[in-house]
């Protein structure tokens, strides 16, 4: 938890008009270490935000390494008031993505002469990396295919089509769930329909209404 000023009740009530003083300049920040060529870096956190709108505010900068608040890069800032209630936010660090082992990042409170508030609060902070290229090891994504890949795409979708409509039975969903998908020429051979499965399809599949006769008067 980062909090400014150091009063907990105080930022996360976020109520009180003398929380931070005048012409504040308050700054905490360090280097990290990331999985080198990452792909993507992020930043997630909750926000408690008190502050004069327009005139003080928090702001969030990252670099490689060392001093953000020196030649870094803004990812984001923030000003005006939350009454208390926290704001949860994710930002993508791109400067310390790729070929680099180190992402520095912070947080900087800055405020004016007049109209203080509680001031803000920095809760249930992460920040992850994702390596999307790597194709070995235990922790890695793949793409296989098999009934096992199936079932839960197919569970998926029928409990989809019972969401859409509650009424509908299991023989309702079935059709439904066959009928709206689409025809591949190659599963043919090796499964019962020779379709995979289409939501949309699905969700637009009704059964044409039967007992009706028109009326000529």
């Amino acid at each position: 938890m980062v909090l400014a000023p150091n009063n907990c009740s105080t930022v996360l009530t976020g109520t009180s008009t003398s929380g931070y003083a005048a012409g504040t300049d308050s700054k905490v920040y360090r280097d990290f270490t990331v999985p080198n060529n990452s792909d993507v870096v992020m930043l997630s956190y909750y926000l408690y935000l008190d502050t004069e709108n327009s005139f003080d505010g928090i702001t969030i900068y990252s670099k490689l390494t060392g001093d953000p608040f020196t030649a870094g890069t803004l990812v984001t800032g923030w000003t005006g008031e939350m009454n208390g209630t926290p704001f949860s936010d994710s930002r993508r660090l791109t400067v310390c993505q790729a070929a680099t082992t180190t992402c520095a990042m912070g947080f900087r409170l800055q405020a004016d002469g007049t109209g203080q508030r509680a001031g803000v609060g920095i809760v249930l902070f992460n920040l992850w990396a994702l390596d999307n290229g790597v194709t070995s090891g235990a922790n890695v994504y793949k793409v296989i295919d098999g009934t096992s890949m199936a079932a839960p795409h197919v569970a998926g979708l029928a409990a989809l089509i019972r969401a859409y409509n509650p009424s509908f039975t299991y023989t309702d969903t079935v059709n439904a769930l066959v009928n709206g998908g689409d025809s591949v020429s190659g599963s043919a051979a090796n499964t019962k329909t020779g379709k995979a499965a289409d939501a949309l399809g699905s969700l637009n599949y009704v059964n044409a209404p039967s007992g009706f006769a028109i009326a000529v008067q």
